[in-house]
């Protein structure tokens, strides 16, 4: 096992992020990081686009 000094003060493990726009990335995203960059070019389409993240985060037991 690799181990650091000092230890990480990120915990249980660091913050990860994916950066993803396509439907397969947004997938991924949900089940891999704590945060989502994505990008907006329509509000009404982000809306929808948000609702569906926050959708998918739920139904695997994410706080989204």
């Amino acid at each position: 096992a690799v181990t650091g000094r000092p230890q990480p003060i990120q915990m249980p493990r660091p913050f990860t992020m994916s950066a993803a726009f396509s439907p397969a990335g947004r997938r991924f995203a949900v089940k891999t990081s704590d945060m989502l960059f994505t990008m907006i070019s329509d509000e009404e389409k982000a809306r929808n686009d948000v609702q569906d993240i926050q959708a998918q985060g739920r139904a695997a037991g994410r706080d989204a």
